[in-house]
C-alpha cells in the first residue's frame, strides 16, 4: 500500500517529500492536515495559497500531475494579445470592466465583463473556438442572465444570426489594423465614438 501510494509513508511518498515546491503553496490556515499527511498523488481536494496571495481549491493529484498553479494568475498569462487589447480600450470607458470574470456565469469565464452595463465581450480566435457547442452554451447562458454578449470573431470562425443578446463583429486573424477597426466598432456599439487619449 505504501509503494502504490494508498498509504502515506512520511519522508518517502508524501506530498512534502516528493513535491516540495507544490507543498510550499499549502494553505495551512484552511486545511486541517499537513502536506506530510497526504500521498503525493492523492485525489483529495484541499486548499492552496500561492505567493500571489490568491486562494483556491484543487486536488493534490491534479497539482502534482500538471502543476498549473494559481488559476487566477494562469488565466492572466494564457490570454491572447487581441483579448488584452480589447480589454485595455474597454477599461478606459468602463472602469468596472473585469478581465477573465468567472462570477457572472457561475464559473464559466467571460473574457471581459462590464457589471454596470450587463455587457460581456469575447475575443474568439479560430485556434481556440472550434467547439461550436461550447460557444453556443455561453451564448444561451448570457441570454438567460440578461447579459448582452459582443463577440469579436476571427472570420475563419462560424457566425450565428444576431439577437437582442448576441452581437457579432468580424476580425481577421493576424491583422492588427483589422483588430483596431473591430475595437472601434465595438466602442461605437457601446456608445463611445473614439479612442480615449492614453499614454
Amino acid at each position: 500500500p505504501y509503494c502504490s501510494g494508498r498509504k502515506v509513508l512520511d519522508g518517502k511518498n508524501d506530498l512534502a517529500t516528493l513535491f516540495p515546491d507544490i507543498a510550499s503553496e499549502w494553505n495551512f490556515d484552511r486545511n486541517e492536515k499537513e502536506p506530510t499527511d497526504y500521498c503525493a498523488h492523492s485525489s483529495c481536494v484541499v486548499w492552496w495559497k500561492g505567493a500571489c496571495k490568491h486562494e483556491w481549491k484543487d486536488s493534490i493529484s491534479h497539482r502534482t500531475g500538471r502543476s498549473s498553479g494559481c488559476p487566477v494568475c494562469y488565466s492572466q498569462i494564457r490570454t491572447s494579445f487581441p483579448e488584452q487589447a480589447v480589454f485595455f480600450y474597454v477599461k478606459q470607458y468602463f472602469p468596472d470592466a473585469i478581465n477573465g470574470d468567472r462570477s457572472a456565469l457561475d464559473g464559466k469565464e467571460l473574457d471581459i465583463f462590464i457589471p454596470s452595463q450587463r455587457i460581456a465581450v469575447e475575443y474568439d480566435g479560430q485556434a481556440w473556438h472550434r467547439d461550436k457547442r461550447k460557444d453556443e452554451e455561453k451564448n444561451a447562458l448570457c441570454e438567460k442572465r440578461g447579459i448582452v454578449l459582443y463577440r469579436i470573431r476571427e472570420r475563419e470562425c462560424w457566425f450565428w444570426d444576431e439577437t437582442k443578446y448576441l452581437k457579432l463583429i468580424g476580425c481577421s486573424a493576424r491583422n492588427f489594423s483589422d483588430l483596431e477597426n473591430a475595437i472601434q466598432c465595438l466602442l461605437i456599439f457601446l456608445g463611445r465614438c473614439a479612442f480615449p487619449d492614453v499614454d
